[in-house]
């Protein structure tokens, strides 16, 4: 939900908006008349106002300009990216400030045939030293507001982090704990049981290894990739013993424990193509994993299953979207989906 202060900076322009900062113009000007006890209306007051309402729509337009920018990942990143960026506003509004003061000054010396030249001259004399204090205590009372939307940002942000983590824990530990999967892992189990003992006890220990590494790594923010890739990898292992000929899977990741990347990312991308898509012997499913332009890439045959379920359709759907969620959140980026009529194709930004 976007709070009161953010709205003031992210509110769309439009006439409506100009209305807004003209009547707050008005009303601030009508208060410092009266504490003053001046003439409500006088040359003085017109300049006050056209003053203000310049300012402030510069100054609310520079603060849509710097808001709208992702302010980091890490803590540290936070920190230095608000700091530069407040840094930048508060100069810049100062320097518009001083630029739309000495501008309508300008205006008012021709309007009662003032020589320009004598313009800096009285402003260095007679309007600066008011000019510096009215304005800033104007951009201090703006820098508290700038500090307040940051810190209301960064509670929305770590509460959606939050949000997304559990959902995209529960969605992963959900689906490799249904019963179609405990069923086909059992049941290839059981095969090898009596007749390929050593295989058997290999399986268990893969299976074993991967509720290990979603249960322990699915909550974290990142993780090393190479350990991500030797979780599809016996991930894969599961599948790749039932389906026999049927899948393959290829990868290409030099160097791997460089990255980092959101746990267990890539398995559910590997999941969704072994789901929808058809696989047999004739045709066998090509699943590719490979890295482009510090992405990581998975990408699959099309072979589409024109009998998928509702409900799977909805599955599948969810848990991109899961992912997508927690990758923006991490990144500022979005996954990105490409598709043809020969192959599906997901890219996932690395950390």
């Amino acid at each position: 939900m976007t709070t009161p202060l953010q709205q003031v900076f992210k509110l769309k322009k439009g006439k409506h908006t100009h209305l807004a900062i003209a009547a707050f113009s008005v009303l601030l000007v009508i208060l410092i008349n009266l504490f003053k006890q001046s003439a409500l209306i006088s040359e003085k007051s017109l300049f006050s106002f056209l003053l203000l309402f310049f300012q402030l729509e510069v100054f609310i337009a520079l603060g849509r300009l710097m808001f709208q920018f992702k302010a980091g990942n890490t803590p540290h990143e936070i920190t230095r990216n608000i700091v530069l960026r407040f840094v930048l506003y508060y100069v810049t509004c100062f320097v518009s400030a001083g630029l739309i003061f000495i501008g309508l000054l300008a205006i008012n010396f021709l309007k009662n045939n003032i020589p320009l030249t004598q313009l800096i001259p009285h402003f260095l004399t007679h309007e600066m030293k008011h000019w510096l204090i009215s304005t800033n205590v104007g951009l201090s009372i703006g820098a508290f507001v700038f500090f307040l939307v940051q810190w209301q940002d960064a509670l929305k942000r770590e509460q959606r982090l939050r949000e997304e983590k559990l959902a995209f824990q529960f969605e992963t530990l959900n689906n490799q704990v249904n019963p179609h999967f405990l069923f086909n892992s059992f049941n290839t189990l059981s095969s090898f049981i009596g007749s390929q003992p050593e295989i058997a006890e290999k399986y268990v220990h893969k299976l074993a290894s991967i509720y290990r590494y979603i249960t322990t790594n699915a909550s974290l923010n990142s993780i090393a990739l190479d350990r991500e890739i030797q979780f599809i990898q016996d991930y894969f292992y599961l599948h790749k013993l039932r389906d026999e000929e049927k899948i393959d899977l290829r990868l290409s990741i030099p160097d791997a424990a460089s990255y980092t990347i959101i746990p267990v990312s890539l398995q559910i991308l590997i999941e969704n193509a072994l789901k929808h898509n058809m696989a047999s012997k004739a045709y066998p499913l090509l699943m590719e994993v490979y890295l482009e332009d510090h992405q990581v890439v998975v990408r699959n045959k099309l072979q589409k299953i024109s009998t998928l379920n509702t409900s799977l359709k909805k599955g599948l759907k969810k848990g991109l979207k899961n992912l997508n969620d927690r990758v923006y959140l991490h990144t500022g980026k979005r996954i990105e989906i490409i598709k043809d009529k020969q192959h599906y194709c997901v890219k996932v930004p690395l950390l």
